[in-house]
């Protein structure tokens, strides 16, 4: 096969321009042959209408069942941006598999991947199944009946405390992203590849400070820059407020609309979907079943007081009194 094949697709939806600046880095000074670098979010690519879910959940998934149809000749590597690769990674392609992975997962889950098209038959089992796992995201998200070629075990993403010279560490967890949590293990690696970066002009000192001023990455992050801290050999220690919400997690200007008023109105889809989200049948649904059942118990209690109440005054007072009436009547 000829060097000039490779593709590295990464799935950078939704990581800050510093880390995707940063892997760029990672890629032209690790990787030994030429290649060409895909940034998923340049495709444009659209969740199918059917899937019913937020972009930033669909979106990597779509992008994975674009490179699995994907027709070409080249062998493509997908990675996703939320990684560090310390390592080549065209070393771990293996010259006659069509699919390759460090170990078989559900589709949702893989976020570093192989595929070699020009090996891949027309007929193979995938192609059938496409069609009818995008018709729902449930299905796509867990489909795993592929055939994939395994990986060397080396090739297997990890966290960096497991093992923090691993071929490719894995930063998929928010906690565990350097870039939103100063104090997460990989950011002393982090920030080491972050100041070589900048002194071989790939980053700029401006571009971090506009994702911090844009709340996309930690404010601490500029701070540990500006005190030359080499966190390899030092403890961290930050000035700067430690709370930093993501943008994966922070509240929209319209869920704090929602959250203030009294009178937002919900969209229609919104409500029917919060109707049948987990906590309203296995919280809210639950809990107002046992309120009413502690009602109709109290109510059932209050009917029976009622009607013995009821029994007794038309059985014994009532007929008492109409004899003693009757009786006055006939001494008169």
């Amino acid at each position: 096969m000829s060097i000039e094949n490779y593709q590295i697709l990464v799935n950078d939806l939704g990581i800050p321009p510093v880390q995707r600046l940063l892997m760029s880095y990672w890629l032209k000074t690790t990787v030994g042959h030429p290649f060409q670098l895909i940034w998923g979010s340049d495709l444009g690519l659209s969740t199918p209408t059917a899937w019913q879910v937020k972009p930033e959940v669909g979106l990597p998934l779509a992008l994975k069942l674009w490179l699995l149809e994907k027709t070409c000749r080249d062998t493509i590597i997908y990675l996703d941006g939320n990684t560090i690769p310390q390592a080549d990674l065209t070393a771990a392609v293996q010259p006659e598999a069509w699919l390759q992975m460090p170990e078989r997962v559900a589709l949702k889950q893989l976020i570093f991947f192989v595929v070699k098209h020009e090996l891949a038959a027309p007929e193979h089992e995938f192609s059938y199944a496409v069609k009818e796992i995008r018709a729902s995201y449930t299905q796509a998200a867990d489909y795993d009946q592929y055939d994939p070629t395994l990986m060397p075990s080396e090739w297997m993403p990890v966290a960096y405390h497991l093992n923090p010279k691993a071929n490719l560490i894995s930063c998929v967890a928010l906690q565990e992203r350097p870039w939103y949590n100063p104090f997460a293990p990989a950011t002393a690696l982090w920030i080491t590849y972050l100041n070589q970066a900048i002194e071989q002009g790939f980053i700029s000192i401006d571009t971090i400070a506009e994702d911090i001023e844009q709340q996309r990455i930690h404010p601490g992050i500029l701070e540990l820059l500006d005190s030359r801290i080499n966190p390899i050999d030092q403890s961290l220690s930050l000035s700067s407020p430690s709370r930093f919400e993501s943008p994966e997690i922070k509240i929209s200007p319209a869920q704090q609309q929602m959250i203030a008023s009294t009178i937002y109105e919900m969209p229609k889809r919104s409500f029917w979907r919060s109707l049948a989200s987990g906590y309203v049948t296995e919280v809210m649904l639950p809990r107002e079943l046992t309120n009413f059942s502690k009602k109709w118990r109290v109510f059932q209690q209050d009917y029976r007081i009622r009607t013995r109440k009821a029994r007794y005054v038309l059985k014994i007072i009532l007929p008492g009194r109409l004899n003693r009436a009757l009786r006055g009547d006939k001494k008169d």
